[in-house]
């Protein structure tokens, strides 16, 4: 019984983050939508540029990770 109990809590849990998340994550990717294009590819120009002209490693290792998220 304890486990059907734990079980049914869990899926409750999960069922409500999911919804939530859902609630909010749709209006974060709404809001940018006709500028998502502009972001990435100046996102993508910083990350080559930081690589270029980086003369210490962790410069590079930024430009990195901007480059490959």
């Amino acid at each position: 019984m304890i486990n059907l109990i734990s079980i049914k809590e869990v899926l409750w849990t999960l069922s409500l983050g999911a919804m939530l998340s859902g609630l909010l994550f749709g209006r974060l990717f709404t809001w940018p939508q006709d500028r998502i294009l502009v972001v990435v590819f100046t996102s993508l120009a910083s990350a080559m540029v930081l690589i270029a002209v980086a003369n210490v490693i962790w410069l590079t290792i930024i430009g990195v990770h901007l480059f490959f998220p």
